[in-house]
């Protein structure tokens, strides 16, 4: 799953490399630029207001986008059913539960992070192990993080079986592994 940082730009051969020899698939979060089309199997977006800014951009990518229908104004869904779209929808839980769940088509989530939606939907294409690469964390103050630390320890919790690495620098507390 690749992130947003702008650190990506430094590690991109080598997770291009570490991608191609494993012979993985490839998630992009949002708007990603830094990788080219042919690179990428799947971009995901799923906050609401994320989707409503950026959907007259997704024409300019050639990959399939994965969005939750269920959360999107119907004249943005009619304008995106000519765009490579699919579905793999999902319904908030309060963070009072401290459950996420993850299904075929759809997932449970505590929040709207992009980070969440992209990892349950790895998850429900059966992975066993999901690389993160340009999620770099945020400052122990900064709430962006806590949201993000929140999610991240959550799937830990809920999916053990499941190994989230890092392959590129992050403050977050998940494994790191550094490429070569």
């Amino acid at each position: 799953i690749l992130g947003s940082s702008l650190n990506l730009i430094f590690h991109k051969n080598k997770i291009e490399k570490f991608s191609e020899n494993l012979n993985l698939s490839v998630i992009a979060v949002n708007l990603n630029r830094i990788f080219p089309d042919n690179k990428i199997d799947y971009r995901v977006v799923s906050h609401p207001q994320r989707i409503q800014m950026d959907y007259t951009f997704y024409k300019i990518f050639n990959n399939k986008f994965i969005i939750p229908f269920n959360k999107i104004n119907p004249k943005i869904l009619n304008y995106l059913k000519k765009q490579r779209i699919d579905t793999f929808n999902y319904a908030l839980k309060t963070h009072k539960s401290k459950k996420l769940s993850v299904f075929k088509n759809c997932c449970y989530l505590p929040n709207y992070l992009v980070l969440g939606y992209a990892l349950s939907f790895a998850i429900s294409r059966n992975a066993k192990k999901i690389y993160l690469a340009g999620f770099d964390g945020f400052d122990k103050d900064n709430f962006n993080n806590d949201e993000s630390a929140i999610i991240l320890e959550m799937f830990k919790k809920t999916y053990k079986n499941i190994k989230i690495i890092s392959i590129t620098p992050t403050k977050f507390n998940i494994k790191n592994k550094k490429l070569n």
